[in-house]
């Protein structure tokens, strides 16, 4: 018989043992309980950081918008395109060299195709062909670099700006932080490698409606559109009878200002097309037969706007080649603005700046209405108001160095004067 000392021992040992398994038991629960509160905790820290990561980027990623506007200069109301930026650039090193440079797509070809925008305007382009591009001046930047609310960047008038084709468009503004001697090619970042050259980059889609002619459409005829305007040049020309030697020279210059942006395997043929052309319609303005009904015609037809403005450019050069002004010539370029229809205020600014370099006007009263921006439609009040404004004009030139200038100011004041006569000024 086992004695009663054992069994009490025995029956302690029992419930010493089958109690610590409890109380581990229970301690094992409650720390997987406390490991998963634990977890728990972390996965909503991560989760609360991420979230304060993602709020601080939001308020300090750069970005950029876009927004219209409008200017007016020298009488003429200018539409406009602001590209803003804000944010911080996150550059890693101080005085990082860097430039903005701005590129221009559009998105609105099916398939995702695109095609950059470019532009007629050399100052909007890299010089070596028509893509859309502008730059900043290179800046010294650093890691606390940036901008906490929106900065104008870029400041673009739309007439600088040629999509591919007609109608509503899709264009996405792309911005680039990068290394100033970052190479773009049609549009795109093309320096190698990427991230060396790329600091930060933003873009932003933007609605917008062209109502003339396209690059593409206008790649295919702008052989004849040079063609063209050379007819309305020697049109002009030949205005009075003859083609002076000067009136020649001016549009010969124009043809070849006009190779500037070929490439150097297609410059001699395009020179040659354009020297042909030229002679053409010299030959036909002797003849007498151009018909500016006809030739701004097909203008409208093929032509945007940017190249019918610089079809009058060139015909208001024609006019004071030869330092002249004649009614006749004067008369065959105002009939040629209302045919392509161009706006009258902006022409006028056209040609007010080249009447300061021309020594003789034709006289007379009906030339110098025009010349002064005097039309029927305007009220004697109207009237008065423009020919003061022209007088304050010209009579700032007779303070000119160039004797000249100063001599021609004075004459257009006396005209001036008659008029203001004429209508009880």
């Amino acid at each position: 018989m086992v004695p009663t000392f054992i069994i009490i021992v025995l029956i302690i040992i029992a419930f010493y043992y089958f109690g610590r398994r409890r109380n581990s038991g229970e301690a094992e629960k409650k720390l997987s309980n406390k490991i998963n509160e634990i977890k728990k905790g972390v996965e909503e820290q991560e989760k609360n950081d991420q979230e304060k990561m993602n709020d601080f980027l939001e308020k300090n990623l750069m970005k950029t918008r876009v927004i219209k506007d409008s200017s007016e200069h020298e009488g003429v109301v200018y539409d406009l395109i602001i590209v803003q930026v804000k944010g911080y650039y996150f550059l890693e090193k101080e005085n990082t060299p860097t430039i903005f440079a701005l590129h221009i797509l559009d998105k609105t070809f099916e398939d995702e195709e695109w095609h950059p925008v470019c532009s007629h305007l050399g100052d909007f382009t890299n010089g070596e062909d028509r893509v859309f591009e502008m730059k900043t001046e290179e800046a010294l930047l650093g890691p606390k670099h940036g901008v906490e609310d929106w900065v104008d960047l870029f400041v673009i008038p739309e007439t600088a700006l040629l999509p591919p084709l007609k109608g509503k468009r899709n264009l996405l503004f792309e911005v680039y932080l990068c290394d100033p001697k970052s190479v773009f090619k049609g549009g795109i970042l093309d320096s190698e490698p990427r991230d060396d050259f790329q600091y930060n980059f933003a873009s932003i889609n933007f609605e917008f409606e062209y109502d003339e002619v396209g690059w593409m459409d206008e790649w295919m005829g702008r052989d004849r559109v040079d063609e063209l305007i050379m007819q309305l040049a020697y049109a002009v020309a030949a205005a009075d009878g003859k083609v002076e030697k000067s009136e020649h020279d001016v549009v010969l210059k124009w043809a070849q200002s006009m190779l500037i942006f070929e490439k150097e395997e297609d410059y001699e043929s395009k020179r040659d097309q354009m020297l042909s052309a030229a002679k053409k319609a010299h030959d036909l303005a002797v003849a007498g037969d151009l018909d500016i009904g006809v030739i701004t015609s097909e203008m409208m037809e093929i032509a945007p706007k940017s190249h019918r403005y610089d079809a009058v450019e060139l015909m208001l050069d024609v006019c004071v080649g030869d330092e002249d002004v004649k009614q006749v010539e004067n008369e065959k370029i105002e009939q040629t603005v209302k045919l392509l229809d161009l706006d009258w205020t902006q022409y006028k600014v056209m040609r007010e700046k080249r009447l300061a370099d021309v020594k003789t006007v034709d006289q007379s009263e009906k030339l110098d209405e025009n010349i002064f921006g005097i039309i029927e439609e305007m009220t004697n009040d109207e009237k008065c108001k423009e020919l003061r404004r022209r007088y304050t004009e010209f009579k700032s030139l007779t303070m000119h160095d160039d004797a000249n200038k100063r001599k021609q100011a004075l004459h257009m004041i006396e005209r001036i004067m008659v008029l203001r006569k004429k209508y009880k000024c």
